[in-house]
């Protein structure tokens, strides 16, 4: 409930909107949000700017009927709550819309995965992530180590640095130029001396600085 009404202010809703008209305008779109309420006003909020939207919920009676209407394109935009995050396949849908942030690595595989399906005339998928999921899972294409062994380390950590443009707010593997705007960014300039400020040095405690690594990977849990 604390997520969907974060998720739930009027910029993010109406940006969502403001987004798709920018980004993928015609596509046909899947809004991954928080709960029930938080689908119903995101629905709405299209549908009042003339972008044909359907509620696909998990009580939802004709799914069939709104499935069907979001593959022939009488609905542009599906907007969801937990039903078409696995096993959905409806290989039109191009355009992926998060709305809601997840720590899980699978679910948010699971949602992009959704618009990843191949089909005639689709060249590439778009992902509007309005909730920092690209940032903390990292691209979908990466190349991740799974493992079926107990215990097995987490890749989420060490997923790979994304690089935001500050001029069209693009997100993208590191690069030295904006696939999107062409902005370049100026390089890093390395100091070629040291610096120095006053200060005084302190004896570091082994158990003192086991105590702080300990910390700082309690904070990191």
């Amino acid at each position: 409930e604390q997520l969907a009404r974060a998720m739930d202010r009027p910029v993010i809703t109406g940006n969502a909107v403001s987004q798709y008209r920018k980004h993928a305008l015609g596509q046909q779109a899947i809004a991954f949000c928080c709960n029930v309420k938080h689908a119903e006003s995101v629905c709405k909020a299209f549908n009042s700017e003339g972008i044909k939207a359907g509620l696909l919920l998990g009580h939802t009676v004709d799914r069939d009927e709104v499935v069907k209407s979001f593959g022939d394109a009488t609905i542009q935009v599906l907007v969801t709550v937990e039903v078409v995050s696995e096993g959905f396949d409806v290989p039109a849908a191009s355009c992926a819309i998060l709305l809601r942030p997840t720590k899980s690595l699978s679910l948010y595989l699971q949602q992009v995965g959704r618009v990843l399906r191949p089909a005639p005339g689709k060249e590439a998928a778009i992902i509007l992530d309005h909730s920092n999921n690209v940032r903390t899972h990292g691209f979908p294409d990466d190349e991740r180590e799974w493992s079926l062994l107990e215990g097995a380390k987490k890749n989420s950590s060490n997923a790979p640095a994304v690089r935001e443009c500050p001029i069209c707010y693009a997100a993208f593997k590191p690069a030295p130029i904006c696939p999107e705007c062409g902005h370049v960014f100026e390089k890093e300039k390395k100091a070629k001396t040291l610096g120095h400020k006053e200060g005084e040095l302190e004896e570091l405690k082994r158990e003192n600085v086991r105590q702080r690594i300990e910390e700082k990977l309690d904070k990191n849990k």
